[in-house]
Formats: structure tokens, sequence, C-alpha cells
């Protein structure tokens, strides 16, 4: 059950003068509405509900159409699958469009395309093996020229910070093209397996092998993410591995705002032009766990100036 009581003293913090310290609020309230289930845009009826409930005699019987906790609970007040594609096709402004390769997918086509054997027509968007390696074959036994040519393609994160950021988009483009292309229309009754095209799925192999251990942190900022990655992933931990994030996020939000204007990490070079970053900053702004960012972070993930990202997010949204 939601503890509103540590929410609203998460939430307290949001207005910090401090801009890391308020960051790190956001980002808190976020995960704590994530483990019910809910988002920020879930708060206004949360809190309804909350101070419905509150006005119940203690003893009250739960009413008769309350649903069970579990997903039953949560589907009517989340977006449909069916939602959730209409929201896609009018973002991108057709099926084809959504299905369509984007930049990244582009430059990773070209760099394997010698060793790739496509779906026959119309289907030749997709690429069935990359010189033998499929989309079920095991990560471990993807070709090492494989490997070198999607490395090669556009320039490596150089931070585990910049890592996860191109591990969330391919898991988002996943989303994205599993909302209009269902597993069983791939041949295959496994929901768990990949729907990106196989050049980006070998890019995102790479990219998560980066980020569980391929890479050194180099700030408190990138142990802060790499424990982060690895607690979405695996549940919640003890109360020390708490302890210890809360000392991370602090350590984090101080190197912040100590930092010179000019560090950190070189802004990608993958968006060749600028309607291309564009593109970027507005997909990073429709996902709200990234949206909660200052524009100034997005700004550096994508390459662009803060004034852009702030114009784009008044102009979306």
């Amino acid at each position: 059950m939601l503890d509103f009581t540590k929410l609203a003293k998460v939430l307290a913090l949001a207005d910090s003068p401090n801009v890391g310290e308020a960051s790190a609020a956001i980002e808190s309230a976020r995960r704590i509405l994530a483990r019910d289930g809910k988002g920020f845009a879930d708060l206004a009826s949360l809190l309804i509900k909350a101070q419905g409930a509150s006005a119940l005699p203690a003893t009250a019987a739960p009413p008769a159409t309350q649903h069970p906790p579990g997903p039953a609970a949560t589907q009517a007040e989340s977006p449909t699958d069916a939602q959730r594609l209409q929201s896609l096709i009018t973002r991108y402004g057709s099926r084809e469009a959504v299905l369509a390769p984007c930049s990244r997918e582009k430059l990773l086509r070209q760099a394997v395309n010698r060793w790739a054997r496509h779906a026959p027509p119309p289907y030749e968007r997709w690429t069935v093996s990359l010189d033998g390696w499929t989309v079920d074959s095991p990560p471990r036994h993807m070709p090492a020229e494989i490997r070198r040519a999607v490395e090669a393609a556009y320039s490596l994160p150089t931070s585990v910070t910049g890592a996860i950021a191109e591990l969330e988009y391919w898991e988002r483009r996943d989303g994205e093209i599993a909302l209009l292309r269902p597993a069983a229309s791939r041949g295959t009754e496994r929901a768990d397996v990949s729907q990106l095209d196989l050049p980006a799925l070998a890019r995102a192999t790479v990219i998560r092998r980066m980020v569980e251990h391929g890479l050194r942190a180099r700030t408190v900022g990138d142990a802060l993410a790499r424990v982060e990655y690895w607690r979405r992933r695996n549940g919640r931990g003890t109360w020390m591995e708490a302890a210890i994030l809360e000392d991370l996020r602090h350590l984090a939000s101080q190197e912040l705002a100590s930092a010179p204007p000019d560090q950190g990490e070189k802004p990608p070079t993958h968006f060749r032009t600028a309607s291309e970053r564009r593109e970027e900053v507005i997909r990073l702004l429709s996902d709200e766990a990234i949206a909660a960012l200052p524009d100034r972070e997005i700004a550096r993930r994508v390459g662009v100036s803060p004034q852009t990202v702030g114009n784009l997010r008044r102009r979306v949204g």
C-alpha cells in the first residue's frame, strides 16, 4: 500500500533550491509511486481516494466494486494497450512511422549489412540473421565481427550513466515496436523475445554488458546509476543497501552542485541533424521518468541546449 506520509516528505524536498537535491527527491517520489504501479499522472486521483477513504469508519468494509491488489487493480487506472498504441501512432504520425528504422538503427543496419540476411518482401525491413546469429541465439554467441561492427557504428558511451541512457532508449524502442508487433507475429509464442531488429538488439546487448560490468564508474553519479539500475531489475534491497543508496544520492547531489559547467561526458555524435536531435528530445520528454529530469540533463544526453529542451517541453506538454 502506498505510503502517503513518506511520499509527502519526499515531495517536500522537490522545492529545494539545490538542483541536485530537488532532482533526487523527484526521482525518489517516482520510485515510491512505481512500486505500486503508479506514476505522477495518477497522483491526483490517489490523493482524492485517500481523502475519501479517511472519511470512512475504521471498521467499514471495502466497497463491493473494489478490485483486489495486483494487475487487475491498476488496469482501470492505467492506460490500456489500445490507448498506448493510439498515443504512440499520434506521436509518430502513422503505424509505418513507428516501425520505420530510427536514426540509430539506420547506422547499425549500414554497419552490419554485409552479414545481414533479411526477411522476404514485404518484411525486408526486418533482419533474420547476422552471420548466423539470430534473435533466439544466446548473447554470448554473437560473432566477434558483428560485435565490432555495432560498436563502431556510432560512438559508444564513455560513462555508466551514458550507457544506461542508451540502454533505456533501446528498451523504450522495444516496447514501442511490441505494441504494434506482438510476439506471435514473429512466429514465436515467447513474449520475452525482443522486438528490436537484430542490429539494434546486437547493439543493446553490447550496451547492457557495458552497464552491468564493462565500464568503470568514474563518478559517484555513475556508481549511483549502476546501483539503481540493478535495484530496478532485482527488487528491493536490504536496509543497508538503502542506506548506501542514500549516501550515494547525497554525494551525487554535492558533486553535481560543485562540478564546473563544462564537466561531464561529451554530447553524443550519432544524431547527425538538428531534426534528429529534436526528435530524440521529444521522445525523452514523452517518458514520464525522464521528463522529470532537469532540462540541462536532458540537453546533455542529446547534445542540445537547455533552452531547446525547455521550448520542446512547453510544446509537447
